[in-house]
C-alpha cells in the first residue's frame, strides 16, 4: 500500500527564500507544485525558474492582475490540500484563494488586517494593546491635519507597505511636507507593490535599549508559527541598529535577552496575534522596545527575511517542513532547539548619491569568520538608491558560530562598509537634506 501524499501548492515570488533554500526543505511525503509569480527582472525570473523546474512542475504567471485567478484554476485542477506562500508580494492573495477554496486559511478580515497597517492599529487597539496615534494620509491635503492630531516626532508609512519602503522619520510640519511627495512618487514607481499611495502619520516609538551591548537596536522580532488558531512561538530575533530612515542592517538569534524580558515580548506578541484572529500560518511579529514595555511596530502573515535559513543553521530547524504541514492542517511537530547563534545582515548604502568603486567578492565574505552564506547584490559601477528601504542592501549575509561576539563583530564589520568604497555624485542628496541622514 502506497504512502499517503499531501497535495501542496506553493506560490513562489521574490522576497522570500529562493526555491533552491525551501525545495529540498518540503517534507517528502508532499506531492508539490508552483506557481511562478515573474518578477519584474527577467534574471531574477531565469534564476527562480530554473531552481524550480529542476525538482517540481512550475505554472508561469505573467499577469500579475491574474495571479489569484490562475492560483485557484490551478489549485482546483491539482486538487490543492493547501497552499503556500512565502513572500509578501504574494501571501496575502494566496490566503485568499485558500480561504475561497476551503483549504486552511485565516479570514478575509484577519488578512486584511495583516496587510492593512491602519486596520491593524485599530484592531490591536480595540483589544486594549497599547498602540500609537494614527491619521490615513490620502492626499496632501491631509498634512495639516494629520500633524494637529499625531503631533511630533512621527513616521510617515504606507497604509500597505514592502520592506520599509517609503517610511520616514519626521520632526516638524515642514519635513511631512517636504517628504511627503517623494514618498508618494517612490511608492507608485515601485513595481513591487500593487496598493493605493495612501500613507498614514503615526506617532513614532520611542525605544531603548534593553541590552547592555550598545551593538544591540531597540527592537526585536517574535517568530511564530500558528495551527487551528494554536500558537507556538519559536524564537525572539534580536536586531542591530537601524539605518536612517528605517533601513534593517542585522538580525541575531537567538536573543541575547534575559528571560523576563523575552516573557514579556512573548506575551505582547501573543496578544496582537490573538486580536488579530490568526489562525494559520507564519507570524513575523516586530516589537519595539520602550521604558514602557514592548510596544507592536506591527504584526505580519509570513516568516520574516532569513529567518528560514537562520533557523536551519541555529537550530536544525526545518520551517518550511511544518509551514507545509500547517497548509494542509497538520498541527506542527517540532520546536528549535538552538546549538549557535546565527546571523543575517544586509548592509546599506549611505544617504548619499553614490557609485560603487569597489565591492568585496563573494569569496572574500566567504573568508570572513563564520559566514557561511553570501551574496553581492550591486556590482561595481552600480548606483545603489537608499531611497527605496531595506531592499537597497549591498549585499546578504549569513554567519553562524557558537559565540555571540563573533557574529557581533561581523555585523559591525559589515554595517561600516570598511569592505565598499564608492564615490558621490556631487553634495548629499537633497532628499536627506532635513536631517543630513542622522541613524534612528
Amino acid at each position: 500500500m502506497s504512502e499517503k501524499r499531501y497535495r501542496l501548492l506553493i506560490v513562489d515570488a521574490p522576497g522570500g527564500p529562493s526555491p533552491s533554500v525551501y525545495i529540498p526543505m518540503l517534507p517528502k511525503d508532499f506531492e508539490v507544485r508552483v506557481v511562478l509569480a515573474k518578477p519584474e527582472k527577467d534574471k531574477m525570473f531565469q534564476q527562480r525558474l530554473s531552481a524550480l523546474e529542476k525538482h517540481v512542475k512550475v505554472y508561469v504567471v505573467e499577469d500579475r492582475c491574474k495571479l489569484k485567478q490562475e492560483v485557484e484554476r490551478i489549485a482546483s485542477l491539482f486538487g490543492a490540500q493547501g497552499l503556500l506562500a512565502f513572500s509578501e508580494r504574494v501571501v496575502h492573495d494566496v490566503n485568499e484563494v485558500a480561504y475561497r477554496l476551503g483549504l486552511p486559511s485565516n479570514s478575509e478580515q484577519t488578512q486584511q488586517a495583516l496587510q492593512n497597517k491602519e486596520l491593524q492599529r485599530e484592531t490591536l487597539s480595540k483589544g486594549g494593546v497599547a498602540t500609537p496615534k494614527i491619521y490615513k494620509i490620502e492626499g496632501s491635503h491631509h498634512l495639516q491635519a494629520a500633524a494637529k492630531y499625531v503631533g511630533f516626532p512621527a513616521v510617515l508609512k504606507p497604509v500597505i507597505g514592502i520592506g520599509s519602503l517609503s517610511t520616514y522619520d519626521i520632526q516638524s510640519m515642514k519635513e511631512l511636507e517636504e517628504v511627503f511627495e517623494l514618498a508618494t512618487t517612490l511608492y507608485q514607481n515601485d513595481a513591487r507593490v500593487h496598493g493605493s499611495p495612501n500613507f498614514l502619520l503615526e506617532k513614532k516609538l520611542i525605544g531603548t535599549r534593553w541590552h547592555e551591548d550598545e551593538r544591540y537596536g531597540d527592537h526585536v522580532s517574535v517568530e511564530s508559527l500558528v495551527s487551528h488558531g494554536n500558537i507556538h512561538h519559536l524564537t525572539v530575533t534580536d536586531k542591530l541598529p537601524l539605518v536612517f530612515p528605517f533601513r534593517e542592517t542585522g538580525d541575531v538569534m537567538p536573543s541575547f535577552l534575559p528571560e523576563f524580558r523575552l516573557k514579556s515580548i512573548y506575551e505582547e506578541a501573543e496578544r496582537a496575534i490573538q486580536l488579530l484572529g490568526i489562525e494559520v500560518g507564519a507570524v513575523h511579529t516586530e516589537i519595539k522596545l520602550t521604558t514602557d514595555g514592548p510596544r507592536i511596530i506591527e504584526v505580519n502573515g509570513r516568516v520574516g527575511g532569513g529567518i528560514t535559513e537562520m533557523l536551519s543553521y541555529a537550530a536544525n530547524y526545518n520551517i518550511v517542513a511544518e509551514l507545509a504541514r500547517i497548509a494542509v492542517g497538520i498541527p506542527p511537530s517540532n520546536e528549535p532547539a538552538f546549538r549557535d547563534y546565527c546571523g543575517f545582515f544586509t548592509p546599506q548604502p549611505p544617504v548619499l548619491d553614490i557609485k560603487l568603486e569597489r565591492v568585496p567578492s563573494v569569496t572574500e565574505i566567504m573568508d570572513l569568520p563564520g559566514v557561511i552564506e553570501a551574496e553581492i547584490v550591486y556590482p561595481v559601477g552600480s548606483e545603489p538608491n537608499w531611497r527605496i528601504g531595506t531592499g537597497s542592501n549591498l549585499a546578504r549575509v549569513i554567519a553562524v558560530s557558537n559565540k555571540r561576539e563573533d557574529i557581533l563583530n561581523l555585523g559591525t564589520k559589515l554595517s561600516d562598509l570598511s569592505l565598499f568604497s564608492y564615490s558621490t555624485k556631487g553634495k548629499e542628496s537633497s532628499d536627506s537634506d532635513y536631517r543630513k541622514g542622522v541613524n534612528v
